[in-house]
């Protein structure tokens, strides 16, 4: 469901919008016809602005002068192995800066504010369903910093009624990503012949998510008209462990062989049950649309093609 015509009116301020999901949010958004603003601290071409969100003027300044109607927040650390030993710099960006774009929400009148949090605010959970109401249990100061984002999220709506939206997003695989990913791994080794070896993982879950429908989670998320909850699971129709999931893209991509031990991935170590996501495709219209093994084929392609780093 969408409201009154969002999609032609207005600017929409997108935070990382160098990066792997907040570059995809700027393309579907001009496809349909809405005046984008990428932003990014450290641009990569041209047409992105320079904006650290930490600079508390410089974001205030931009949403007055561009007239800015919606944001969607993708810009910060981006994960729990990022700047691990400089916890001060994940409290700095991802909750500071947080506060600087609801802030500029506030005085400057912003219809929607998109916040990408994360499925590591759960930290370690019991087996079974894990919905939005599972306590969250942060193990780490980049999942504390998500759970504080979301927190700032709700208080600004509950106290200056800013309309602010948190994503608790799953592990996003697919071109674009930077960071350490398990798939790209083994379809790089695959290619080359190498077999990929894990210390850990044997045991191991993990709920992916392909970029284009975390990008597609982002965009119902900026249009949706009312939704009840402020806090939505977003995730795939998996729920794997790894060696499952190199069993799944054996089958998919010749060449792959993978050998693990026991253990929880130390990059990111939390076990959680599977997410619902019931509350996302009854409140924002967003059902995933990719299978695990649809976005591992697309993900091969788009390596085999030299394509990792665009999006068509």
């Amino acid at each position: 469901m969408s409201i009154d015509s969002p999609r032609q009116r207005g600017t929409v301020l997108v935070t990382g919008a160098c990066g792997l999901l907040g570059s995809g949010v700027i393309t579907r958004l001009r496809q349909r016809g809405t005046r984008a603003l990428p932003t990014d601290a450290f641009p990569r071409d041209d047409e992105t602005t320079v904006l650290d969100v930490t600079d508390a003027e410089a974001v205030h300044a931009l949403v007055a002068r561009e007239q800015v109607t919606g944001i969607v927040h993708c810009g910060g650390i981006s994960g729990p192995m990022v700047a691990r030993d400089n916890p001060q710099s994940i409290i700095d960006i991802n909750i500071g800066g947080t506060a600087n774009l609801l802030e500029a929400a506030r005085v400057h009148g912003v219809r929607r504010l998109v916040f990408c949090s994360s499925l590591t605010v759960y930290g370690n959970t019991a087996n079974g369903p894990v919905p939005e109401t599972t306590p969250t249990l942060p193990t780490s100061v980049y999942a504390a910093s998500k759970v504080a984002g979301e927190a700032l999220v709700n208080a600004y709506a509950a106290q200056h009624r800013v309309d602010g939206i948190s994503l608790r997003i799953g592990t996003v695989y697919g071109p674009g990503r930077r960071t350490t990913c398990f798939i790209r791994t083994l379809l790089q080794n695959a290619g080359t012949g190498v077999e990929t070896v894990l210390s850990f993982g044997g045991d191991f879950p993990r709920q992916y998510l392909y970029v284009e429908d975390a990008i597609d989670a982002l965009i119902h998320a900026l249009d949706a008209a009312s939704p009840v909850h402020r806090v939505f699971n977003v995730t795939g129709d998996s729920y794997l462990t790894l060696p499952q999931i190199a069993e799944l893209a054996g089958a998919i991509v010749p060449g792959i062989a993978a050998r693990f031990e026991d253990g929880p991935d130390p990059d990111d170590p939390d076990r959680q049950g599977q997410l619902t996501a019931d509350r996302a495709r009854q409140e924002l219209g967003y059902t995933a649309r990719w299978s695990l093994a649809d976005g591992i084929k697309a993900y091969a392609d788009s390596l085999l093609l030299g394509k990792e780093q665009r999006r068509d």
